[in-house]
């Protein structure tokens, strides 16, 4: 900790910075390191505004009061989904109901919750996209990000999907947000699903903080049409799958 608040404190006087980003993914596993450091920046009234990441099973009420009174106004959590089976799938390691917990006592530190939500994870089915938009909506994080789900060398996940990646599966286009693999379904319905969530983070974000009528209009809008072509498409291929396998239940040897 001691060493963190140093360079905190030379980035202070160097550069003056608005703010820091804390960009360990796991900046909230040890409890105690995390602490200490909030309380060398709280006794030594170094309050730079910052945001960091944390799990939603890796905080506590007094653990957020710290982070508070260190200066920080934002967490962001990783969510992922709406849906229990996601994220049993998905192997998390918690349960939708920790989700709400921490947004819940990250909100009422005076700390605003971000969520992070993954699309198109294998296995993910339209039900699975609404639970995810009815979560957003109880939340209603004060910011959300949403990515499709990328798979990576060297993890299950790679493995599972690696005799389905494009043909133009490649590192430098990762951060397209484009789906990387053959998919449930096509990739334009991945396209405007990340619209469609991202959007609709927005227009209930927009709700509590009652944001002119005229930006709530043209993100209801978005919602409209990237919702009805999802829905449209989902529909569309859940209802080719299920014909398929009824007739391959029915004609099979």
């Amino acid at each position: 900790p001691q060493s963190v608040l140093a360079e905190i404190s030379l980035l202070q006087q160097k550069y003056n910075p608005d703010q820091l980003w804390f960009a360990d993914d796991l900046f909230t596993l040890k409890r105690d390191w995390v602490m200490s450091l909030t309380e060398l920046m709280i006794d030594q009234k170094i309050q730079i505004p910052f945001e960091c990441l944390a799990r939603v099973d890796r905080i506590d009420p007094d653990l957020l009061r710290n982070l508070h009174l260190a200066g920080c106004y934002r967490i962001w959590f990783g969510a992922e989904s709406g849906s229990e089976t996601m994220i049993h799938t998905m192997n998390k390691g918690f349960q939708i109901p920790q989700v709400r917990q921490a947004v819940d006592w990250t909100q009422k530190s005076g700390i605003d919750a971000g969520l992070f939500i993954l699309i198109g994870y294998p296995g993910e089915t339209l039900a699975d996209l609404w639970k995810t938009l009815r979560m957003i909506k109880e939340l209603n994080p004060e910011a959300c990000g949403n990515s499709v789900a990328y798979p990576i060398k060297g993890t299950p996940f790679y493995d599972l999907v690696k005799h389905k990646l494009s043909a133009d599966y490649a590192w430098s286009k990762r951060n397209e947000n484009r789906i990387a693999f053959r998919g449930r379904y096509p990739e334009l319905f991945y396209w405007f699903a990340i619209r469609l969530v991202n959007n609709w983070a927005f227009f209930w974000r927009g709700v509590e903080e009652r944001d002119k009528v005229g930006s709530q209009s043209i993100r209801a809008a978005k919602c409209l049409i990237a919702g009805s072509i999802v829905l449209t498409i989902g529909c569309f291929y859940d209802f080719t799958q299920l014909i398929s396998k009824k007739n391959n239940h029915d004609y099979s040897p």
